[in-house]
């Protein structure tokens, strides 16, 4: 599927999942070839049988919003090491547990993922996302940052390379070269940069690098409070952008996952949220073309205020 050959992928899901029907990686395999082939009512089928086999595969940051409207039952929540720290404040969690360790007794159970479902979910009453446990480093983000005399943009080019989907979402650090034009302060927010990206990022002065004070996801939430942009592709930084309600620009591949929706530069989930998405060509000199025009006219009109 890395090489678009999407009709040999698909007969290729098709067949491991006759041969092993428990296969989670045949039936995701098989959605995201279905989903490339724009056939998502089919595509739909084989997620559900993903979420029937494991049931975690739900993403925290954009679900945790639901988590309030169980407060008067005491909701513990099950989340992942590095997001603890971040959902431990959230309203209306009587626990916070990380998947290392044991669930406290508890009566029901249901992923995350799943809670739209539960609460009838349309675009109009999706729910606002809750206050995360945030904390300032030791020493402030000024250090790093310096003097706030040009406008700060966090920037993020790529994602997990072991994601099914990355060699569509991610892009080189040096196709960002473009924006780095205009007269703003760049903040790189990447953590495990690849080898080819962290060298050509050590190379640039005009670009600062924050990843080693980035020791889990509060952090990074900390740093993008003092930030006035931040542009990334569809990783965990654009969601957590979005869910404190920062401007974040995110970059979308011609197809991607369902909860960006179709046809539209929003997002009903995060509102301060700017969707660009790449067209027909698939390319993303395109949509970073765009974002760089954008981005040069929103810096002037920050000038121009100061």
């Amino acid at each position: 599927m890395a090489n678009d050959r999407l009709e040999e992928a698909l007969t290729d899901s098709r067949r491991a999942v006759a041969l092993k029907p428990d296969l989670i990686s045949g039936h995701a395999n098989l959605g995201t070839c279905l989903d490339h082939l724009l056939r998502p009512d089919e595509a739909l089928k084989s997620y559900q049988a993903v979420l029937a086999l494991d049931p975690n595969s739900g993403d925290a940051i954009q679900f945790c919003r639901y988590v309030p409207l169980l407060a008067e039952r005491g909701a513990i929540l099950e989340i992942d090491r590095p997001l603890k720290e971040l959902m431990t404040g959230v309203k209306g969690v009587a626990q916070c547990v990380d998947r290392t360790g044991t669930l406290p007794d508890h009566d029901f159970h249901c992923p995350l993922a799943s809670l739209p479902l539960a609460f009838d979910t349309r675009l109009e009453t999706i729910p606002p996302v809750p206050q995360f446990s945030v904390h300032a480093p030791i020493g402030g983000w000024d250090a790093l940052l310096g003097p706030h005399d040009r406008p700060r943009v966090g920037i993020v080019w790529s994602g997990n390379p072991t994601h099914a989907n990355d060699h569509r979402r991610s892009v080189p650090f040096e196709s960002l070269t473009p924006l780095f034009g205009v007269d703003a302060t760049f903040v790189s927010l990447q953590k495990n940069a690849r080898e080819a990206d962290l060298a050509l990022l050590r190379e640039r002065s005009d670009v600062l690098d924050a990843a080693s004070r980035l020791e889990n996801f509060a952090d990074t939430v900390s740093l993008i409070q003092h930030l006035d942009l931040v542009i990334s592709v569809a990783t965990s930084v654009a969601h957590l952008a979005g869910a404190i309600g920062a401007s974040v620009w995110i970059l979308l591949p011609y197809l991607p996952d369902y909860r960006w929706l179709p046809d539209r530069d929003d997002s009903p989930w995060y509102p301060t949220a700017r969707l660009y998405r790449q067209t027909a060509t698939r390319d993303y000199a395109d949509v970073l073309g765009r974002v760089c025009a954008d981005l040069s006219e929103r810096i002037s009109t920050w000038h121009r205020s100061k």
